[in-house]
């Protein structure tokens, strides 16, 4: 697949489509977010470090690292984090720059 910008296609409304989902993540999970959404965040907002509290398979973590950002996903099912009661801060040990969460 072509790298492209999808920041020209995008976020320019409050709905946004991609002709398809991209290669990140796993679309087997319910509620799986394409990664070009991600991808457009991320370089409108231009984040340093991200943190995604509800990961799922890993669709934002993956598109931030690959655009060398610091990020960090958190799940319950995964590193036994409870978004409701837990401390992202005290978690992840910094700030972040932009905290995004898709929950199922």
């Amino acid at each position: 697949m072509t790298q492209q910008k999808t920041a020209a296609r995008g976020m320019g409304s409050s709905v946004i489509s991609f002709p398809d989902r991209g290669p990140w993540g796993d679309s087997k999970w319910r509620g799986n977010a394409s990664g070009h959404v991600y991808r457009t965040l991320f370089e409108q907002l231009s984040p340093k470090v991200f943190v995604d509290p509800m990961v799922g398979s890993g669709t934002s973590v993956e598109v931030a690292r690959e655009m060398g950002i610091e990020a960090y996903g958190l799940d319950l099912w995964d590193e036994g984090f409870n978004a409701v009661t837990m401390d992202i801060l005290t978690k992840v040990g910094k700030h972040a720059d932009l905290i995004v969460s898709h929950p199922p």
